[in-house]
């Protein structure tokens, strides 16, 4: 599990969102890493106080009201840091149209989120 992961170790992932998304095996997952999640939040005063530190990375749950997924994206782009979108896997999602990631706790999801945010051969910003 850990060498899949292996892209999180030292990294300050910030995790955007309300509710439930960020499930404890997961945030479980990044730790047993080596990675730090930073959050979560979805409010914007938090998001520019998180910001403030060292983030390496950020993924925003898709679930997020529109309105505030732009405002999210527009303060990462402009402070140039790589995130994604991503969504849990549940039963009222339709996953294979969902063009983003599964934040679950399954290392191919999460090394596939680790690829697009850490991979250095493609554009910073993957969503």
């Amino acid at each position: 599990m850990l060498s899949a992961l292996k892209a999180f170790r030292g990294k300050n992932i910030l995790v955007v969102e309300d509710g439930s998304f960020l499930k404890n095996d997961v945030r479980a997952m990044f730790v047993a890493a080596g990675g730090r999640i930073v959050g979560p939040t979805a409010m914007a005063e938090d998001l520019i106080y998180y910001l403030r530190g060292d983030i390496d990375g950020a993924i925003v749950d898709v679930e997020l009201p529109q309105e505030t997924v732009l405002y999210i994206s527009e303060v990462l782009e402009a402070r140039a840091i790589p995130f994604v979108f991503a969504a849990n896997a549940s039963p009222m999602r339709d996953v294979p149209s969902f063009g983003g990631f599964l934040l679950v706790a399954d290392t191919i999801q999460l090394n596939k989120i680790a690829a697009a945010l850490f991979d250095n051969t493609s554009p910073k910003t993957r969503h």
